[in-house]
């Protein structure tokens, strides 16, 4: 296992850093990368749940994603070392499992025939193992590459449905992920819902004028 933490990254252009990427690799080069994620929750602090060899040297970078869509330059490369694991007693109580959420679009929306904007998803299902109250919702909203388009993290507020009024393309697939965030901040996975933005065609009135 493989503790990261990184500074808050100089970002200048308005820009908001929404994701950071964590990049593990066995050598100095990154030719042989064992770990490669691009986390919305996780941004400055990141455990990452790898089995590594005791004396061995890891190789490990990062760099933020903004919501221009666009990622800074790469962090210098830190060199980490494992050593031996010890077992720790800790008299605290683990914090509470959070289910993740169920996504759903209104019942008069098809899902293969989604609008291009002011598009609305909603969320239910939030359950834990122990009293643990809703704290926010993080909404990411993806192209079919997996793209950042748009997204809200921890929202506060909409933690019933939430609206992207980002602009779409017709006749695209897209993604959109969620994962809720308790009172404890401990948080639940992603769930996902994928779906087809309506194939717009433009009719043009010609009206003669005599």
């Amino acid at each position: 296992m493989i503790s990261i933490t990184i500074l808050p990254a100089e970002i200048h252009g308005g820009f908001k850093h929404i994701a950071t990427e964590y990049e593990i690799a066995t050598d100095e080069y990154f030719e042989n990368i064992i770990y490669d994620e691009t986390d919305y929750i996780y941004l400055y602090t990141k455990l990452v749940n790898l089995t590594v060899e005791t004396g061995k040297e890891y190789f490990v970078r990062a760099r933020a994603l903004l919501d221009s869509g666009g990622y800074t330059e790469l962090s210098a490369i830190h060199i980490v070392t494992p050593s031996e694991a010890k077992v720790l007693t800790i008299d605290t109580p683990v914090p509470a499992k959070i289910g993740p959420p169920t996504l759903y679009f209104d019942e008069d929306v098809n899902q293969n025939e989604v609008p291009t904007k002011n598009i609305k998803i909603n969320v239910n299902g939030f359950e834990t193992i122990s009293g643990v109250s809703l704290k926010a919702i993080t909404y990411i909203l993806t192209d079919v590459n997996g793209e950042y388009v748009d997204g809200s993290i921890s929202n506060e507020e909409d933690l019933e449905s939430h609206i992207f009024t980002k602009q779409l393309f017709p006749n695209k697939i897209y993604r959109i992920s969620a994962s809720f965030m308790g009172d404890n901040n401990n948080v639940s996975q992603f769930a996902s819902i994928t779906f087809i933005t309506k194939d717009e065609i433009t009719v043009w009135d010609y009206s003669l004028i005599l």
